[in-house]
């Protein structure tokens, strides 16, 4: 069966560290998040005072410097940097507050060993020189970041496990729905008559149920089937299905196939929070907005705010 993949930009912790300018502003906030969550309306803020402190212990190591200078003008002091890395990393802040929101929204929780794996992922992004450098409370940030994001990319929002058995016609469908009411467990028959070969082999799976993952009368069927229940035959282009809905199993997660279905769908879960924040942004810092992503798609982001233009004394 070939499902219809959602790509979305995946949120992942920002392995070059970018850093902010020194600009003046009488504003608290170098941005304000509003958004809306199963508690009702929210409200998250992106300080200055934040900001600042982060690009003081970033500008201030000389290794990190050495790297961002090869791509940005980045001088020996936060007073004296590219407002392009400004708009970089206040858009990689907004963004961890997307992970956050869509982090609490699915309940989720962090263990020791995902915290000590994190700590791991950025210590190795970053370095451990330039790491073991950042302030305490900075490395725990990137690190919790960190840990959310690879949380989300295992996790299953709806909380639901699809599998199904693809036949050409309604009559094999029928069949074969036939013998799973005689017992038959719904693996074999999916091996025996499945003509999906993506997932007949694996005994008919294909994974968390996410939205508009599947042909939409497929994707009706699973999100109002009842757990343990094999559906009653649905058709759509690709034939004839029987859907098992059951209850996800994190384990899952280390299935490859599983896996990179996982990740898309967390990346369009996280694509669609970040175009519902509603985002100001300080604009001595520049726009927030949509903009073409390197994948040919969409993303959301800080746009720095344009230079002057200077009058050319020679005319």
């Amino acid at each position: 069966m070939n499902r219809r993949r959602i790509l979305g930009a995946v949120l992942v912790a920002i392995a070059g560290l970018l850093v902010a300018s020194g600009c003046a502003s009488t504003l608290s906030d170098a941005a304000t998040i509003h958004y809306r969550d199963s508690t009702g309306e929210r409200t998250a803020h992106v300080s200055r005072a934040t900001l600042q402190d982060q690009v003081s212990a970033l500008v201030g190591n000389k290794q990190l410097r050495a790297v961002l200078q090869r791509n940005f003008a980045v001088g020996e002091a936060d007073t004296n940097t590219d407002s392009k890395l400004t708009a970089l990393w206040l858009t990689q802040l907004i963004r961890d507050q997307a992970v956050e929101a869509q982090f609490n929204a699915q309940r989720l929780s962090l263990t020791p060993d995902e915290i000590s794996a994190a700590t791991s992922t950025v210590r190795q992004n970053y370095t451990p020189d330039v790491f073991n450098k950042l302030p305490k409370s900075m490395r725990d940030h990137l690190v919790v970041g960190q840990a959310r994001i690879d949380a989300l990319l295992k996790s299953c929002a709806s909380g639901r496990t699809v599998s199904h058995i693809l036949v050409k016609t309604e009559a094999q469908a029928e069949a074969a729905l036939a013998q799973l009411k005689a017992g038959v467990p719904f693996a074999q028959v999916a091996k025996d008559k499945s003509i999906d070969p993506g997932s007949k082999d694996s005994g008919g799976l294909l994974g968390c149920l996410s939205p508009d993952l599947f042909p939409p009368a497929f994707q009706h069927a699973a999100e109002k089937a009842d757990f343990g229940v094999v559906t009653d035959p649905v058709h759509t282009q690709f034939g004839y299905h029987l859907i098992l809905a059951t209850h996800w199993d994190p384990q899952l997660a280390n299935n490859p196939q599983v896996a990179q279905l996982l990740q898309e769908a967390a990346g369009a879960e996280l694509d669609a929070r970040l175009a519902g924040l509603d985002v100001h942004v300080d604009p001595r810092y520049g726009t927030w907005g949509s903009q073409p992503s390197q994948s040919g798609g969409r993303t959301w982001a800080v746009t720095a705010p344009q230079p002057p233009d200077v009058p050319d004394k020679r005319a």
